[in-house]
């Protein structure tokens, strides 16, 4: 059985538990490589999993999700 290292960054969204704009966030900053094969773009795992590994929870969350729960909170 192959090891599988790029996927789609759609997937590599549903493996992680990132969302796709935090992947695309640290895609345009410079944080991930992205690499396109077969007229896809795609994105290492294990460069995205030791990501996530460095980041807090808090950090997963999308800005426009933490200003609506502070709104909530107010």
């Amino acid at each position: 059985m192959a090891l599988v290292e790029y996927v789609s960054i759609t997937k590599a969204s549903r493996i992680s538990g990132i969302p796709v704009t935090k992947i695309y966030r640290f895609i345009h900053a410079g944080e991930l490589k992205v690499y396109q094969q077969n007229g896809t773009y795609e994105i290492n795992i294990r460069d995205l999993m030791r990501k996530k590994a460095r980041m807090k929870d808090l950090e997963l969350l999308e800005p426009a999700f933490m200003n609506f729960i502070s709104k909530v909170d107010k």
